[in-house]
């Protein structure tokens, strides 16, 4: 009996920690979405309160950025300036 409930917390716990990951965050009447541009995503979110460099290439640049959102945190990172990535913070 215990393996099951086992079994089971760590099902739900790996569901809700996948889910924690989007294509899509609704800001306002606008949505951002993934491949969405930088300056995209600020027309439809607002300025983010922080940006930082992931990589120190000229090549391709990798950015993070902190907006608030609805009252939450989500953390977009931005290759080469198009959305690659939607985390909940």
């Amino acid at each position: 009996m215990r393996k099951v409930i086992l079994m089971v917390v760590i099902a739900t716990l790996s569901t809700s920690l996948y889910a924690r990951q989007g294509k899509s965050v609704r800001c306002g009447n606008g949505l951002a979405m993934l491949d969405d541009y930088l300056y995209e995503v600020n027309q439809k979110c607002g300025a983010p309160l922080q940006v930082y460099d992931v990589n120190g290439s000229d090549d391709i640049k990798i950015e993070r950025a902190l907006y608030k959102i609805n009252g939450k945190l989500y953390n977009l990172t931005y290759v080469g300036g198009k959305l690659t990535k939607i985390d909940f913070a």
